[in-house]
């Protein structure tokens, strides 16, 4: 693709980059690690080197907004699940509520179980914290709802992680 070959990325291809980061980075790695910030920097590295991500990629995913993540809260709530789903494609047939039929398909960022439901955790490298709230309610909500229908397991929280900010938000 164009994109891995050039030298700046939009703000989409950098979102990829991340969640390309986010899905092939070493739980495992960073549950047993002494320092979160070596095992980020290790497990990027080892991203890079088998072709996983792309220099560019690597470049436009500083090793401090993963740091930042599985330092927080939410991230360190993650490392504890024992069941942790990442970039998970769905399909899901719904009825709206003036009875129309939708068949919904996306992909989940990340759930992990935390006492026997799911948490739902989307990534978003938005700017502004309440515009992203209310842009990506809807999105979490329908998700929310695929999640727990095609499990079986109740989905207890959900959680809107601005990447740039550092900041996760319960939605």
């Amino acid at each position: 693709p164009r994109f891995m070959s050039e030298k700046t990325m939009t703000g989409a291809q950098i979102g990829t980059a991340f969640h390309r980061a986010m899905c092939m980075i070493d739980l495992n790695a960073l549950r047993s690690a002494a320092s979160l910030e070596a095992a980020i920097a290790g497990e990027m590295a080892r991203l890079l080197a088998l072709g996983v991500l792309t220099e560019a990629e690597y470049n436009a995913v500083p090793a401090r907004m993963l740091v930042s993540f599985f330092a927080s809260p939410v991230g360190q709530r993650l490392l504890h699940s024992d069941c942790v789903k990442r970039e998970w494609a769905f399909t899901y047939r719904r009825v709206t509520q003036d009875g129309q039929v939708q068949l919904v398909q996306g992909v989940i960022d990340c759930c992990f179980m935390e006492n026997g439901k799911w948490v739902l955790l989307d990534y978003k490298t938005d700017r502004d914290a309440q515009g992203a709230i209310e842009r990506h309610r809807g999105q979490l909500d329908i998700y929310a709802d695929a999640l727990c229908t095609i499990t079986g397991v109740p989905v207890s929280g959900r959680v809107l992680y601005l990447v740039r900010m550092g900041v996760g938000y319960s939605i």
